[in-house]
């Protein structure tokens, strides 16, 4: 290389690729380090739901990036301590917990010492009284999109359905739903009961038959509703066969709005679904991105909730009146 060249390449602080990766991942604080990712009482059907696994993928990309080793450890019962927990040596753990029951107070001492003892970081939500940080969705907001939404589209009598009412980010939903229904002056219906009997590992909604129950106090009501915001993708499929054995057709007769944006479970629905997208993906690299400044040198990062910005993704499921 030429002397012109060479003094051209240290003016510019130019360095081959290779060793540029290299170096920005000595940078890091997760660079070299062992991730727990953590799911804890969930059941398979609810650890597998798209907005999760979305989460999941946020995370394997950020941890390539960043050069962590990601270890995958599962408890499903919360109450029972893991096999694995006996050998295991994580610098650090990512953690998604069921956000319904109070999942603290039900967690084994042994695994609940764990997640002590290392910087964690839960995402989709922090669980009352969980140490570390937390990642998600600014759920009073997707709520609030919601309302916004089916009043721009010129709806005035709605509803709110859940078979869900103690799930924490569902109600946090419903509350924002409700708030902003009553700021623009719409008369707003909640009809959400636990209906389907649940226990630790949490389940994902699957009763059709609660659903439809909360359907039907909604068509039995003198008021005309004509739109219906549920909290979760997962409760929209259940609703529109709900609806289809009823003979009612989406926008026509009742327009439905949702949340979560999980394209892969809602590909299929027929009129396609107007949801409140709330970026999974990039909730799962920014459980990381917060992970590794925590364990950055002389980083003294004080207990946080980071929220990410939801936004809509419109489909034909909401009629404009």
């Amino acid at each position: 290389m030429c002397e012109r060249v060479q003094n051209s390449v240290q003016q510019l602080g130019y360095k081959p690729l290779r060793k540029r990766k290299a170096d920005a991942r000595k940078e890091t604080g997760l660079a070299g380090k062992t991730v727990g990712l953590l799911t804890i009482g969930m059941d398979p059907s609810l650890s597998h739901l798209p907005v999760i696994t979305a989460a999941i993928d946020g995370i394997r990309q950020a941890c390539h990036e960043l050069g962590a080793n990601l270890r995958i450890c599962d408890a499903p019962d919360p109450a029972t301590r893991p096999m694995w927990i006996k050998g295991i040596q994580c610098d650090a753990w990512l953690i998604k917990g069921a956000m319904q029951g109070d999942l603290i107070a039900a967690t084994h001492p042994d695994l609940l010492q764990q997640m002590q003892r290392n910087p964690c970081v839960w995402f989709h939500g922090r669980p009352g009284g969980a140490p570390g940080f937390g990642v998600g969705t600014n759920d009073w907001e997707v709520g609030a999109i919601a309302a916004k939404h089916l009043h721009e589209k010129g709806h005035r009598e709605v509803a709110f359905l859940s078979p869900k009412n103690n799930h924490a980010l569902l109600k946090h939903r419903e509350h924002g739903f409700v708030a902003h229904c009553e700021k623009l002056g719409m008369k707003c219906e909640v009809h959400s009961r636990n209906l389907q009997a649940w226990t630790f590992p949490l389940e994902r909604p699957k009763s059709l038959a609660a659903v439809s129950s909360l359907l039907e106090k909604i068509l039995s009501t003198k008021k005309k509703t004509s739109a219906i915001f549920v909290p979760a993708d997962s409760i929209a499929v259940l609703l529109y066969r709900a609806l289809a054995e009823r003979g009612l057709r989406i926008p026509e007769d009742l327009s439905v709005i949702s949340a979560n944006r999980e394209e892969t479970l809602i590909a299929g629905l027929y009129p396609s679904l107007t949801t409140v997208d709330v970026h999974a993906r990039q909730v799962g690299r920014e459980a990381v991105a917060l992970l590794d400044r925590s364990l950055q040198p002389g980083s003294d990062l004080p207990p946080q909730d980071v929220q990410i910005s939801p936004t809509l993704e419109i489909g034909e499921s909401v009629h404009t009146l």
